[in-house]
C-alpha cells in the first residue's frame, strides 16, 4: 500500500477508493484503525470518524465470522466503537455522520437481537423442562423482553421478540403464590 505524497495532502486530494476492499486485510485494517486512534485528539471529529470506521470494520468481521460466538463478539465490539463515535456525533452539529452512526447502530442492534434470541432458545433446550434452571431462564428472558420493549429500538425488538415470548407464557404453568391482598393462595 502506497502512502499519499505530501503535495496531495497539502492540496486536500485523496486517492480514489477501490471498488471493493479486499477481505483478506480486514484484521490489518482494524489494527491500523486502532493505531490511528492514538494519533487523534480524543473526542475530536476525526477520532469519532475513526471509531465509526472501526465499527464498520467489526461489522464486516462479524459477517465473515465462521462461528456464532465470533459473530457475537465482533458485533459487540462494533457496538462499543459506535457508542464512542456517538459521544461526538450530534444531530445538529454533524447530521450526516450522526445519521450514518445511528443507522449502523440499528443494524447492529437487529443482528445482536437475533443472536441473543437464538442463544436464549438454545440455552432453554439445554435445560431440563420445568427444572429450576429452566424456570430461572424463562424469568430472566422475560426481563430481557421487558428491557427490549423499553429501549429506543422498540419496534424492531418487538417484532423479533414477538415469536419467543408467547412460547414462554404457554410453557410456564406458574400460578401466583400471593393474591393482590398479600394472602397466600397455596
Amino acid at each position: 500500500m502506497a502512502l499519499l505524497p505530501g503535495a496531495d495532502l497539502l492540496l486536500h486530494r485523496l486517492p480514489e477508493a477501490p471498488e471493493e476492499a479486499p477481505g483478506s486485510d480486514l484484521d490489518d485494517a482494524i489494527i491500523g484503525g486502532k493505531a490511528l486512534l492514538k494519533a487523534c485528539p480524543e473526542q475530536s471529529f476525526d477520532w469519532a470518524r475513526i471509531y465509526l470506521l472501526l465499527a464498520k470494520l467489526y461489522c464486516e468481521h462479524a459477517a465473515a465470522a465462521c462461528t456464532t460466538i465470533a459473530k457475537y463478539a465482533a458485533l459487540t465490539e462494533a457496538q462499543h466503537y459506535l457508542a464512542c463515535a456517538l459521544l461526538v456525533f450530534r444531530a445538529d452539529a454533524s447530521p450526516k455522520s450522526f445519521r450514518e452512526a445511528t443507522q449502523l447502530g440499528q443494524e447492529i442492534g437487529k443482528a445482536l437481537d437475533a443472536l441473543i434470541i437464538s442463544g436464549c432458545e438454545a440455552l432453554l433446550k439445554r435445560c431440563l423442562p420445568r427444572s429450576l434452571d429452566w424456570a430461572r431462564a424463562h424469568v430472566l428472558l422475560m426481563s430481557i423482553h421487558t428491557y427490549a420493549h423499553s429501549s429506543i429500538f422498540c419496534s424492531t425488538r418487538s417484532a423479533l421478540w414477538g415469536g419467543i415470548v408467547p412460547q414462554i407464557g404457554a410453557r410456564m404453568d406458574v400460578r401466583p403464590l400471593m393474591s393482590c391482598t398479600g394472602r397466600s393462595r397455596v
